[in-house]
């Protein structure tokens, strides 16, 4: 016997996470329709598909999502500084980006 999640509870969990202010709502709806949840396996170009019972993805697709979720973070990180200086000193944003030091 194991103790692995299974592939829905391991996607309630995701979004869950993503969206903590409405976990409840959340778990909620997720127990209302009760979506089948199934990994395909990898292959060439991207799996997710979805009907009013099933959900289904491979693991590279959701590896891309959450890759280009964390680079758009990281890039409002490392920009937002620059951009409020930009914008309250009334300054083009490459001159902000210009004298932010910690930017490198």
């Amino acid at each position: 016997m194991t103790n692995e999640p299974s592939d829905r509870t391991i996607i309630l969990h995701l979004l869950r996470g993503a969206v903590p202010e409405r976990a409840d709502e959340i778990s909620g709806l997720w127990s209302q329709y009760g979506h089948v949840v199934e990994v395909a396996p990898s292959r060439k170009g991207v799996t997710m598909n979805a009907n009013g019972k099933r959900i289904q993805f491979d693991t590279k697709t959701i590896d891309l999502f959450w890759l280009l979720g964390f680079s758009s973070w990281r890039a409002i990180e490392v920009y937002a500084p620059a951009l409020v200086v930009a914008t309250s000193n009334g300054l083009p944003l490459d001159q902000a980006l210009s004298v932010d030091e910690e930017r490198g």
